[in-house]
């Protein structure tokens, strides 16, 4: 039995970009389009992410698949399993002043798999005008990374492609987000470290939401790598699933079906080897080829929201968005517009 909680749901969403207790909504018959995701494959070693990524792309990947192709080293590692003259896409966002750009990187990881690869352009517009379908679909405020996704899936769709193939989750599995892992956190430290939105300063009838942290709490503090690795993860699969399904297309990726079927090695992260598995396989593929440290799906939003005066609506202190990221004001900004929607 949903119950409805606009409060819990706001302050959830501010925390964690996705309504953690799902009996809770924002409205009636207003339910948002959710979906639990189930890894099960158990990997001990480099070795077992290469077998399953093979089994996988025999499996599920296809000629009708486009590899999302970015500068780092996860989509970097599934291009040397992609068929000769396979497509992959590569996204660049487009703002008055310079911004990350990963195309040169990309195009010289495809041209060394003899792929083709298209680079997908995204500016504020097609926020403006995709942001409407994306929340119909999901039914729920969403991460910004949705309408560049959903631009991606459009276009694949026009060239007669019906899924799109992604690193995500490795991160998640294998001990990618080394700022999170960097230190033991007491559950305080935590919780202050991991909000995007400091609620206490946007919303009039602010609350935390404690449940997820809870859950991986510890004796000294939080396990971190459990909450990465169950919550994050859960989000992000969600937010890719909702922009690739609203466009019509499958969403792919060999890691979100995957799990550490051993401890993770929190040292050799703190010492500057995230992903040390992923580095492994990667250092096999591409003995040559460095790795790159990069932002997932790098979008400048400090500028495509720098002329927005912040939310009007009454959940809303007035004048709260002045110290937040441009990443923490599309989530005030999303928001509002689905209340208001």
């Amino acid at each position: 039995m949903k119950e409805v909680d606009k409060d819990y749901c706001i302050n959830s969403f501010l925390q964690f970009r996705f309504v953690f207790n799902q009996d809770k909504i924002f409205a009636k018959n207003i339910i948002p389009n959710y979906i639990k995701p189930h890894p099960s494959v158990k990997i001990k070693n480099y070795h077992d992410i290469d077998r399953f990524i093979q089994k996988y792309f025999k499996e599920k990947v296809d000629e009708k698949t486009v590899l999302m192709l970015s500068s780092g080293m996860d989509s970097a590692l599934l291009a040397s399993y992609m068929p000769k003259g396979g497509m992959t896409f590569t996204l660049k966002c487009i703002a008055d002043n310079p911004t990350i750009d990963e195309t040169e990187i990309a195009k010289n990881v495809a041209k060394l798999n003899g792929l083709k690869n298209e680079i997908i352009e995204v500016k504020w517009e097609d926020y403006e005008k995709y942001i409407p379908i994306l929340l119909e679909h999901k039914k729920a405020p969403f991460h910004s990374i949705e309408v560049q996704i959903y631009k991606a899936a459009l276009r694949a769709k026009e060239l007669g492609y019906n899924k799109l193939l992604f690193g995500e989750s490795a991160d998640c599995v294998f001990g990618g987000l080394d700022g999170l892992l960097s230190k033991d956190w007491t559950f305080e430290e935590f919780i202050e470290r991991y909000n995007y939105v400091p609620t206490k300063k946007v919303l009039n009838n602010y609350s935390l939401v404690l449940e997820p942290y809870e859950k991986c709490q510890t004796s000294k503090g939080i396990d971190a790598y459990k909450f990465i690795s169950t919550f994050l993860y859960e989000e992000a699969v969600n937010s890719y699933t909702n922009s690739c399904e609203t466009a019509g297309c499958s969403f792919l990726s060999p890691f979100k079906e995957m799990k550490l079927g051993v401890p993770l090695n929190l040292n050799k992260i703190r010492n500057g080897e995230s992903k040390y598995l992923i580095r492994e396989l990667f250092k096999e593929k591409y003995p040559n080829l460095p790795m790159n440290k990069k932002i997932p799906m790098p979008r400048p939003m400090d500028l495509w929201l720098k002329k927005w005066d912040g939310p009007k609506r009454k959940e809303f202190k007035n004048k709260s968005i002045a110290e937040l990221n441009g990443d923490a004001k599309w989530l005030v900004y999303i928001l509002e517009y689905f209340l208001n929607y």
